[in-house]
């Protein structure tokens, strides 16, 4: 008998050992966990840093004192999400002072501030900031703060890899370009900094004896009467800019004038193959497309967005009619909206269809394809995963910051 109990304390011990090494494993082996927050869940104690966030996630709460609503002190600026959705970062006013908020985090209080912008993988913020009144104002790169301008730091760009942030800065009538700590030569003007998509290069309109020219990595190219934003083709070895010349507009092409001319030329957009090219074109004061110099039969009130699909086979773009906004794939119109968003047009993975950001009697929604998503306070450009599954963007729900998940073949439905 005792021998039986004693054998039935060991198997009691046993079974409970098992149970321990279970816990441990499950633990710590990584078992897969349900992760998906709806609109009202918990914070999260920690995102993690890398790719696209495919969770629904609350990333922070706005406190009160910057909420933008009658009775309240304080001013809100509009969210800037990393385009992983993993980060988020605002500009708030607080007791008359102006600071960046790093997700629930403040970083110092300043007298004004320009920006923030933020890195695509969320590990780099920037912006200008001045201590005073007619102060100098420096560039602050995360808490960091360098250089010192007495007239202001604008045109805040971060390169496409995340390692280095340029900007303009002003100083005794002239702007200088500044890339990381060094800064290069000043003009009379600098306008639309860009960085090549390798983030080897950067190309900038410069002011010089009331002209335009091209400067890239620190070349000045030929001089025009003026220059509009210069673009890279997405394999960083073409250089495209509009230029105006004896009162006629006309695309340049790596130096290489265009013999089509117009009344007024906007954004150029290369093609996935960085060969096909296409822009905004006005004549007689209606605004029509370019593709590859052949002009598009539709006529608008204004412009917008240009996006190609990722084989190249499609085309988008944003275009106005009166006060109201759409957007055209291939030939065909959508539907009006008070408003669509900037740098929010883009194609699926398998290029069927497009997305953006719209808003509607105040409030903001996504759309895909010809469906329209739920509505928000606001909300960001849509991103894609990379099998094209889901759609995720930024939003506002009160005072609340979410990144959104949605999966594409439910998108739209109640």
């Amino acid at each position: 008998m005792q021998n039986n109990a004693f054998s039935k304390i060991w198997l009691i011990i046993v079974f409970i050992i098992l149970i321990g090494v279970g816990i441990l494993i499950y633990q710590y082996l990584g078992i897969p966990k349900e992760k998906v927050r709806t609109p009202g869940a918990e914070i999260p104690e920690k995102v993690e840093e890398t790719g696209l966030n495919l969770t629904t996630t609350k990333l922070t709460i706005i406190p009160n004192i910057y909420k933008t609503v009658p009775g309240t002190p304080g001013y809100l600026g509009i969210p800037v999400f990393s385009s992983n959705g993993r980060k988020v970062v605002y500009a708030a006013e607080k007791n008359g002072k102006w600071l960046v908020v790093f997700g629930d985090k403040e970083g110092k209080a300043y007298y004004s501030i320009m920006g923030p912008v933020i890195s695509s993988d969320g590990k780099q913020v920037a912006y200008g900031a001045q201590e005073k009144e007619n102060g100098n104002w420096f560039i602050v790169v995360g808490n960091k703060g360098g250089g010192a301008y007495k007239n202001y730091v604008t045109d805040i760009i971060i390169s496409p890899d995340g390692k280095q942030v340029a900007y303009v800065g002003g100083k005794e009538g002239k702007d200088c370009i500044v890339v990381g700590d060094k800064e290069g030569k000043c003009y009379d003007g600098i306008v639309w900094p860009v960085f090549a998509p390798d983030s080897r290069q950067i190309a900038y309109v410069a002011t010089k004896e009331g002209k335009n020219s091209i400067v890239i990595d620190g070349q000045e190219g030929k001089l025009y009467d003026l220059i509009r934003i210069p673009t890279f083709s997405p394999d960083s070895k073409h250089l495209a800019y509009p230029v105006r010349k004896e009162g006629k507009w006309f695309v340049v092409i790596d130096d290489k004038e265009g013999i089509k001319s117009y009344d007024m030329i906007g954004n150029i957009v290369f093609g996935p193959d960085s060969q096909q090219i296409a822009y905004w074109a006005k004549r007689e004061g209606k605004w029509f497309l370019v593709i590859d110099d052949e002009e598009m039969k539709n006529y608008y009130d204004s412009t917008g967005d240009i996006s190609f699909s990722a084989d190249g086979k499609q085309i988008a773009y944003k275009a106005g009619k009166g006060e109201k906004n759409l957007v055209v794939t291939g030939e065909k119109e959508g539907k009006l909206y008070d408003y669509i968003a900037m740098n929010s047009l883009i194609f699926t993975p398998d290029s069927k269809q497009v997305a953006y950001s719209a808003r509607k009697e105040g409030k903001w929604f996504i759309v895909l394809g010809e469906k329209e998503g739920k509505v928000y306070d606001w909300v960001s450009g849509p991103v894609f995963s990379p099998d094209g599954k889901y759609i995720a963007y930024g939003s506002r729900i009160g005072n609340e910051l979410w990144w959104i998940v949605d999966k594409v073949e439910e998108f739209g439905k109640e």
